[in-house]
């Protein structure tokens, strides 16, 4: 009997092109460019780190913990500040937040970041561009 050589296999290769010869690329439909597929930067940065995306970008970043404590990172200016309630302006947008409760102050305004202790009942956010579009 005849025996089968497993050391030797038939190898081919793709057609040579020729130099008037084109590459085709297969037809892609509108939105499926890679561009479009390829996470960001920063979502690729914060799921390698483990983290939000958020903490990283420039938009305001807001924590509450329980009822005594609101931080907000990237915040504004303080529009209003009293017991009672304190008013807060984010940046590069018309959006207010409003923190309503008693005993409230603030504990830490830094670099942007701020921090609202006291008993809060109600933290509220307001579109002041859309409050003047229905005037």
């Amino acid at each position: 009997g005849g025996k089968e050589n497993f050391f030797l296999k038939k190898v081919s290769f793709p057609p040579r092109k020729t130099k008037n010869e084109k590459t085709i690329k297969p037809k892609t439909k509108i939105g499926d460019n890679m561009k479009d597929q390829k996470p960001k930067l920063i979502e690729r940065v914060c799921r390698s780190l483990d983290i939000v995306p958020e903490a990283i970008s420039h938009t305001p970043y807001i924590e509450l913990h329980g009822k005594t404590l609101l931080k907000i990172r990237d915040g504004g200016k303080i529009l209003l500040y009293s017991p009672t309630i304190i008013k807060i302006a984010l940046p590069n947008t018309k959006e207010t937040i409003s923190v309503l409760g008693k005993d409230l102050s603030c504990a830490f305004y830094n670099l942007g970041a701020i921090g609202i202790e006291g008993n809060i009942d109600t933290v509220t956010f307001l579109d002041t561009k859309k409050e003047e579009e229905k005037k």
